[in-house]
């Protein structure tokens, strides 16, 4: 069944309301995910119930197609060397220009802001990948 795109707010009603560089890309599916990494020194260890419970303050509870944001975070995931851990912003898997997409955009907003303020020498990208190619779109890491 497809869905009326018109009917749920969330959803761009045309592809002028969307930013111009998503414009010409509407429906495509360009995966996008963040990988952090830091020391695990007690002072710097993130508490993953406070990380999701930042990641949730951005989801849209009306909307049928939010995101779940325990099915999409993996970690802590413990480095077997010199203690570093990782935790992995999985894909949201939507369309570009969907409802879905633009929470997705706004979890890994707030998933790239937490862990910049409270893991103490984390390093950060987030890489994309899917129709329109791979690349690096963001990185704290120089």
């Amino acid at each position: 069944m497809d869905a009326d795109v018109g009917s749920t707010p969330t959803w761009p009603t045309s592809r002028a309301a969307l930013p111009t560089n998503e414009r010409a890309a509407m429906g495509t599916i360009q995966h996008k995910v963040v990988i952090a990494t830091y020391s695990n020194y007690p002072e710097d260890c993130i508490d993953r119930a406070d990380l999701v419970r930042a990641l949730k303050t951005v989801i849209d509870w009306t909307d049928p197609w939010r995101i779940n944001v325990d099915d999409i975070l993996v970690g802590p995931i413990s480095a077997p060397a010199n203690g570093y851990i990782s935790y992995v912003l999985t894909t949201d898997g939507s369309k570009l220009g969907w409802g879905t997409h633009e929470q997705g955009n706004d979890v890994r907003r707030v998933f790239y802001d937490y862990m910049l303020d409270n893991a103490g020498g984390v390093e950060m990208v987030e890489v994309s990948y899917g129709e329109l190619g791979t690349g690096i779109e963001q990185t704290n890491c120089y």
